[in-house]
């Protein structure tokens, strides 16, 4: 296990007897904390140890025993074969780094106009490519992904736009006036751009 987890035991036992059944730990590590409870789904006794090693407990080797002792209702005791546990504390784990994305720079609205005449919502952009990209990945990811056009106030999407190699894209969109968007968000590989729409 790594420094910093948390290290989690259970164990059963039971007697033919019904005898009180406790559970006892030697070479416990230092901070582990054993406790014994009664399962009340399994009807078992049961015992529970935990323990999370720090920085300082690298590694570590620790063997831990465990036996169970029954308590007849006579006042004998009679314990079980012991069980050993052996852990070593590795280094804390190191957290998974995501990769930096290495596609795509930055995503630009260029233009976004409603042409009264036509009730259009004319709308343009530039995707910048990371300059490590290549042309086999830009055109794996144009298959893959749109431009996704919305209304920066409601973030109702209004329309997709495919990217070409080059980072182009463009889009019209049928529109009235009453229901224009006063300006939209464009999104594209997680990278969103905000315009405030302009009329001609």
């Amino acid at each position: 296990m790594h420094a910093g987890e948390q290290l989690k035991i259970a164990v059963t036992a039971s007697d033919s007897k019904h005898a009180i059944i406790t559970f006892v730990a030697i070479h416990l590590p230092e901070g582990a904390v054993i406790e014994n409870i009664f399962d009340s789904e399994l009807q078992l006794p049961k015992a529970v140890i935990t323990w999370t090693p720090t920085i300082a407990d690298e590694d570590l080797n620790e063997t831990i025993v465990l036996k169970a002792v029954a308590n007849s209702s006579y006042g004998k005791k009679s314990g079980s074969v012991t069980k050993t546990i052996s852990v070593t504390v590795l280094p804390p784990a190191i957290p998974q780094i995501l990769p930096v994305d290495v596609i795509v720079k930055s995503n630009a609205i260029v233009n976004a106009r409603y042409v009264e005449k036509k009730d259009k919502l004319e709308i343009s952009g530039q995707v910048i490519w990371e300059k490590t990209s290549t042309i086999s990945e830009r055109k794996a990811l144009i298959l893959a992904e749109s431009v996704v056009i919305s209304d920066a106030s409601t973030h109702a999407q209004l329309g997709t736009a495919k990217v070409d190699v080059y980072g182009n894209w463009q889009l019209s969109i049928a529109q009235s006036q009453d229901s224009l968007a006063s300006s939209i968000d464009a999104s594209f590989h997680g990278k969103s751009v905000t315009k405030v729409v302009t009329v001609k």
